[in-house]
């Protein structure tokens, strides 16, 4: 599983650092934030009509059952299932469940089993984020000259 985790994390890194240098930033001028918004309405719809069999198994998990987010309720942490300001049949849905599936991870929340930890589903979560993200990341060819060009 750590490892499923690694590639996740660093493929999400990559594809923000790919962002950024593509031009898909939030601002011109101060921080240096992607702009995924942006990103998935250069790629939509086609990117949706991938006929990648393990991609639209991917979308179908992602739309089905998304990963929660994780809140504060009176001074405890638990994870909710909040929906996504996107529509579903876009692909800006797809890049926020890959954003609160990196959030979800890198704070740690999934590991604490007081707050519901199920391992088999994160998992499976995280496999469907990063299938999404191979793809996403070839989708532009903008993104796809930097991205296959980022060595670690």
């Amino acid at each position: 599983m750590t490892e499923l985790y690694f590639e996740f994390f660093t493929t999400f890194s990559k594809m923000e650092c790919a962002l950024k240098e593509a031009g898909y930033l939030m601002k011109k001028d101060g921080e240096a934030t992607a702009n995924w918004d942006t990103f998935a309405n250069s790629v939509d719809p086609a990117i949706l009509q991938h006929q990648d069999p393990d991609l639209q198994s991917a979308y179908r998990l992602l739309k089905e059952s998304p990963p929660w987010k994780q809140v504060a309720k009176k001074g405890r942490v638990l994870f909710e299932d909040t929906p996504f300001a996107s529509p579903t049949e876009t692909f800006r849905y797809y890049t926020d469940v890959l954003r609160r599936l990196r959030n979800n991870l890198f704070h740690g929340g999934k590991f604490n089993k007081s707050l519901g930890n199920n391992p088999s589903r994160n998992r499976q979560l995280v496999s469907a984020g990063l299938r999404v993200l191979e793809i996403a990341a070839v989708a532009n060819p903008r993104v796809r000259k930097i991205y296959l060009e980022i060595e670690w």
